[in-house]
């Protein structure tokens, strides 16, 4: 298979959303709350609903005003509230009242039987209460709530083991859960009793909430420390995707049975597993490695394809078939793509010169197209010596072949991270993420600026998504299109606007310089060819602008 490789640059994306005019239409910000317990995620309805953690008594921020909302109960509670109402209140949330150190891990809308959601949470232990029940335990534990959408707890489960026990994805079939987790030590669920080969051994499963024991537990024990980062629940094909953390070859333990699996390179290996969602049966699987460490982001299926999100320091190595995919510079953040055979096929990188993670990569409803998105931040030196960086939010929305669609960057003087995003039935982005020091959510480069009121607070916008190319492109491909793209030594432009108008035709560099200007006219139709055959390669900028409005194409150009 022939590999994809794209590259971004921070002064590049910064292009993108400025011609791209997103639209900040409110935002709040939230003093004393964990930004990385805090998710986005859109039910079957289309609306938007958010979850995070406080951390005590909490105020919350719209825009230069300042009122209190959110007052935990306990020293840092769960709450779980409709997106827009959070915005646009300020009486207080509804909260599941939580323990010491609560740690939202994800969130999974019910599908069935009544709205609501699943959370899972890590915990270091205490005094639970939950609705009016009490609960004490003593040890460091995963927990997972069934929600409904005022925030009253249905049911719940709690895991926890003799060394340690750490939640690190939940999924639901709609009456059952998914986990994925690992522990070290033994661990006991109902009558069944684990004890890990290493350190730590990775556990992928599935529960119901009305029995004592697992319906399954697939087990990846091997010396050293070993952890599931990432599952996906594929309903459609009733199958469960899972990442996993290799420290050597080991095994897959399913009751009785052992399937051998084995490492792909010395060190950093990742393990991408499909698994029968119904007992468990490991169907296929497949290794990539890395000269340095690798974070997983996420992992999720569309109809042909496996997608898995990862933030890398080295190059990457995959298995099958045999590829290497390039580090840019020291952490980027990257896409793999498989095939339903966990066959490799392509991969996308973006990264600078400096620090670029994901911290959440999801497959999200964009109108009528699965869209790919990675939430994160890109770090760039503001002062050229290597001493100074500054970190700003950013969201990169990909198509299934893993092509750049769009992207959102913002940020001022501070660090600003982005941690979830997702898009309502309206067309609206809603980002959350951190920030510290003085925050700006506005692209547009406005001056609307926020100071943090702790070391680190959270934040929610809303953007007008419809502004993106990538959320409604129907009414911009009918009057501007490029062909074929990406091109090599030419491409040829085709504007449609009615009448005899006259209009500029810009071209700009990655680097942001004017490669190519001209004026045109085009009566109802313009078809033009031009040459590119001096062109660098890498990504340009398109512009067509009239008296009343510009349109922006992104232009891929190869050797």
């Amino acid at each position: 298979m022939k590999t994809s490789l794209l590259t971004l640059k921070l002064f590049f994306l910064f292009l993108i959303t400025q011609a791209q005019n997103s639209t900040l239409i409110d935002f709040k910000t939230i003093g004393n709350l964990n930004p990385n317990s805090f998710d986005v995620i859109r039910n079957d309805a289309g609306s938007l609903r958010i979850a995070g953690v406080t951390s005590g008594s909490t105020n919350v921020s719209l825009n230069s005003g300042v009122s209190t909302i959110l007052s935990a109960h306990t020293n840092q509670d769960m709450f779980w509230i409709d997106a827009d109402y959070f915005l646009q209140n300020t009486n207080s949330a509804n909260f599941i009242e939580g323990t010491n150190y609560d740690f939202v891990r994800e969130v999974e809308i019910l599908k069935s039987p009544a709205s609501g959601a699943l959370m899972g949470m890590n915990s270091n232990g205490g005094v639970l209460n939950i609705n009016t029940n009490t609960v004490n335990i003593p040890t460091p534990f995963g927990i997972i709530y069934d929600v409904d959408v005022n925030s009253f707890v249905r049911a719940w489960k709690t895991f926890s083991a003799s060394v340690n026990f750490s939640l690190s994805d939940v999924k639901s079939s709609g009456t059952d859960y998914f986990i994925g987790a690992s522990w070290g030590g033994s661990f006991q669920n109902g009558t069944s009793n684990f004890t890990s080969q290493g350190s730590s051994d990775g556990i992928i499963a599935r529960g119901g909430f009305a029995g004592t024991n697992f319906q399954w537990a697939g087990r990846i024990s091997a010396p050293g420390f070993n952890y599931v980062d990432k599952i996906w629940y594929d309903e459609d094909h009733n199958e469960l995707y899972a990442v996993c953390q290799l420290f050597s070859s080991g095994d897959y333990h399913l009751g009785a049975s052992s399937t051998p699996v084995s490492t792909a390179g010395p060190s950093n290996n990742v393990m991408l597993m499909k698994l029968n969602a119904s007992n468990g049966t490991l169907l296929d699987h497949t290794m990539f490695y890395s000269t340095n460490h690798i974070n997983v982001s996420g992992v999720f299926t569309t109809d042909n394809s496996v997608y898995v999100g990862v933030n890398i320091n080295g190059n990457v190595f995959t298995q099958s078939p045999s590829t290497t995919i390039n580090r840019i510079g020291s952490s980027d953040q990257a896409v793999l793509k498989f095939n339903r055979q966990l066959d490799f096929e392509s991969s996308f990188v973006s990264g600078t010169n400096s620090i670029d993670v994901a911290n959440r990569f999801r497959k999200a409803r964009f109108g009528n197209s699965d869209r790919l998105v990675l939430t994160g931040f890109y770090s760039f030196d503001n002062t050229g010596t290597g001493g100074s960086f500054n970190q700003q939010a950013s969201v990169l929305v990909l198509d299934e072949n893993l092509n750049l669609i769009d992207s959102l960057v913002f940020g001022h003087s501070g660090y600003e991270a982005a941690y979830d995003a997702d898009v309502d039935q309206s067309g609206f982005l809603y980002v959350v993420g951190g920030f510290n020091d003085t925050a700006s959510f506005d692209p547009s480069g406005r001056g609307i600026y926020v100071v943090s009121q702790g070391a680190f607070d959270a934040f929610i916008a809303k953007f007008n998504a419809m502004s993106l190319g990538t959320f409604d492109e129907s009414s911009i491909d009918r009057l501007f299109m490029l062909s074929p793209n990406p091109a090599k030594e030419h491409f040829t432009m085709e504007v449609f606007l009615p009448g005899s108008q006259m209009f500029r035709l810009e071209i700009y560099s990655q680097h942001g310089s004017l490669v190519h200007s001209e004026e045109l006219t085009a009566t109802d139709h313009l078809k033009k060819n031009i040459g590119i055959k001096s062109y660098s390669p890498g990504i340009y900028i398109v512009q067509v602008r009239t008296e009343d409005a510009h349109y922006t194409r992104k232009l891929l150009v190869m050797n």
